[in-house]
């Protein structure tokens, strides 16, 4: 028996749906594309500013990939006790907060802390953001609507250049300009995110009904989460070169100009809004099919920037491939981990992208030790190998069930759920 928690709730209709999902855009946006994102961007800044070598970027990387692994476990833990609104609004002001960090770094040190720090509120949005989505969007609409917010991360990018651009002499106004756009896009979230409906105690018995609450799945790892999270560890080994290299490599390399390698970010920014169309493509061609091209579209980015770093045409193609790529094999990975852990869209979300950051906080680090001790194409080379390797561990999921969030179990039944049709 599936009783919801969210008693009385209704979705929303069309307007405020809208309304909610660009909200969740401009969050994702700030807290992905400007606030993690960023890093890379300005990399060859900092490199200069403040005499960093190429471990010490990969070592600050991959600060930020595991304090986004904190707060991927405590939004995970937390959702159900303090809200998923309130953990948004919380992650909202928190990346604002921590790009001023960044404007303000007098040192090294600061700024790695700071940058550390943007990687704890990207961790924290995503599992209550999708909780807040599956909450008040009407089903048919959600695997569209987690899409799409997922993709704001391209916006953000987009967004962050112009404005590097036009205070180009400035990198810290830069920042400072950054955190404001996460203030704003927190007081957007605050306003069209609906205030969540009184919720039963999480450690209530309901001796009368013969009914108790179970907020964690059970099992914790059902049928084809191995799978499943062996793919987002690969996904997340595989994006960190471009991620964190691929600009300075075009321009120390490939002795490319300031104005192509911005171009080329602007282009993997924008590329990566295609992202917003992967629930459509994935119903479309399958899962398992749209998958197995975004991964090894991914290695063929990273392995058109090495072969041809002094090519100005494609360094740009090899920027707008990866981004679309990576965006777009994210947003399979959203809609896969939400048919796996169908009964706990929460804790599948956290899990999945939990292990794409562990996979990006062990790969970038080896990565930069790779670049010093083998070349700087060779972190490239490693991640096409992982990029590949992930779209060969194929989702074969053949049912899209129903969504819940939670459920209340008789406590006299067996209170393992019925999986989804597996092959």
């Amino acid at each position: 028996m599936n009783i919801p928690l969210f008693r009385g709730r209704k979705p929303l209709s069309a307007n405020p749906t809208l309304n909610l999902t660009g909200a969740g855009i401009a969050l994702i946006a700030v807290c992905y594309g400007l606030a993690r994102f960023g890093y890379g961007f300005f990399t060859p800044i900092f490199r200069t500013e403040f005499s960093l070598s190429p471990t010490t970027i990969g070592f600050f990387a991959s600060a930020s990939y595991i304090a986004y692994c904190a707060a991927i476990i405590a939004a995970t833990l937390l959702t159900t006790s303090l809200g998923a609104r309130n953990l948004v609004i919380a992650s909202g002001l928190l990346a604002a907060g921590s790009m001023a960090g960044i404007a303000l770094a007098p040192n090294a040190s600061a700024l790695g802390t700071a940058v550390a720090a943007t990687g704890f509120c990207t961790g924290l949005v995503s599992p209550p953001l999708a909780t807040v989505i599956a909450e008040n969007v009407a089903q048919k609409y959600q695997s569209r609507v987690q899409t799409m917010v997922n993709s704001g991360a391209g916006v953000g990018v987009v967004i962050s250049v112009p404005i590097a651009m036009t205070v180009s002499s400035h990198w810290r106004l830069s920042w400072l300009l950054f955190a404001a756009l996460a203030l704003a896009a927190t007081l957007w979230i605050t306003r069209s995110a609906p205030r969540p409906l009184p919720r039963l105690s999480p450690d209530i018995q309901l001796a009368d009904t013969g009914l108790r609450i179970r907020l964690l799945p059970r099992p914790a790892f059902p049928v084809g989460s191995i799978r499943l999270i062996s793919a987002s560890a690969l996904l997340g080994a595989s994006s960190t070169a471009m991620l964190t290299f691929g600009r300075d490599f075009l321009i120390v390399v490939g002795q490319q100009s300031a104005a192509i390698t911005t171009t080329a970010w602007v282009m993997l920014g924008a590329s990566g809004l295609v992202g917003a169309a992967a629930g459509s493509l994935s119903a479309r061609f399958g899962l398992g099919l749209s998958w197995f091209f975004g991964c090894v579209s991914m290695s063929v980015a990273s392995l058109v920037l090495i072969v041809w770093p002094n090519s100005s045409s494609l360094g740009l193609i090899s920027m707008t491939l990866f981004g679309a790529a990576y965006t777009t094999s994210a947003g399979f990975l959203l809609v896969w981990c939400i048919q796996v852990y169908y009964r706990a869209q929460s804790v599948g979300v956290g899990m999945a992208f939990l292990v794409i950051a562990l996979g990006q906080a062990i790969a970038t680090p080896l990565f930069g030790f790779l670049m010093v001790q083998f070349g700087a194409a060779m972190p490239f080379y490693a991640a096409a190998a992982c990029g590949l390797a992930a779209g060969l561990i194929m989702p074969r999921i053949s049912v899209l069930p129903i969504t819940t969030l939670m459920e209340i179990i008789p406590v006299d039944q067996n209170p393992d759920p019925q999986m989804p049709a597996q092959t």
